[in-house]
């Protein structure tokens, strides 16, 4: 590298800085990126209690009102003879149904969990397609959402298990060699390490253009693009992953002895 090449590179490395960057960017916040310009969320008076309408909390109104919007569409443009976007939502459904719920849960508790299954799916999914989106973001990729699903799960589990057998029977049940006590915490880890790593090496990858120098455009747009092709397979994938485990623990308190 020349000397004035470098000269360029560190007078681009200070002023721009990555780390605010990323965090700008993938930490929650009371602001909304526009097209024109940053929109100020408002905070809730609740009762006395303030709630600050956030970006992730925004991301996740989008993602359920796009689930609910596209279903209902699509349910009522159902035909004996079924389009695209419907043969399409049906091989999901069936899919959910047969292969994650009814396998994990056996025929009757598997057909009673599917809409909560499927619900699932489908939040998730939503919520990972928006952090593709300009100017939108990943609310699975906060951990605070992951919690409270994975928490979710865990008090589905144990209540699932109560209804059936009763407190003590389903504690003997749980006991080891049952379930283990940390699958929550590994629900909630999985799919927001894996929607934060994803951002955050697209994010990287196009900051090294301002930290390095424009010369470097190419590799850093090209790498960045195959990251994001990568995400595109990982977003249903991790959708997925949720789900299933999700049908998969509580079908193990439903059914321990299998």
């Amino acid at each position: 590298m020349s000397t004035e090449a470098a000269t360029h590179a560190v007078e681009h490395s200070a002023k721009f800085d990555m780390a605010e960057m990323l965090t700008h960017h993938m930490v929650n916040s009371q602001e909304l990126e526009m097209p024109w310009g940053t929109i100020h969320l408002p905070t809730l008076d609740l009762f006395g209690y303030q709630l600050p309408v956030t970006r992730h909390a925004v991301m996740m109104w989008v993602a359920s009102s796009l689930a609910l919007i596209i279903m209902v569409w699509i349910a009522q443009r159902a035909r004996l003879v079924p389009g695209k976007a419907q043969s399409l939502l049906e091989m999901v459904v069936v899919f959910i149904r047969d292969e994650v719920a009814i396998k994990n849960m056996g025929e009757e508790d598997g057909r009673r969990w599917t809409p909560f299954l499927l619900t699932t799916f489908f939040f998730i999914f939503f919520c990972n397609i928006l952090g593709m989106v300009p100017f939108a973001a990943s609310a699975t990729a906060n951990i605070s959402v992951t919690g409270a699903m994975a928490l979710l799960t865990l008090v589905l589990i144990h209540g699932s298990g109560i209804a059936r057998f009763g407190i003590i029977g389903h504690w003997k049940n749980y006991l080891p060699p049952g379930l283990p006590g940390w699958m929550s915490f590994a629900l909630c880890m999985r799919l927001f390490a894996n929607m934060l790593a994803g951002h955050m090496i697209v994010l990287s990858f196009l900051g090294l253009i301002f930290v390095i120098g424009y010369v470097f455009v190419p590799v850093s747009v090209g790498l960045a693009l195959f990251i994001g092709f990568l995400e595109l397979l990982v977003i249903p994938l991790q959708a997925y992953i949720f789900t299933m485990l999700t049908s998969l623990f509580i079908g193990m308190s439903l059914h321990p002895a299998h």
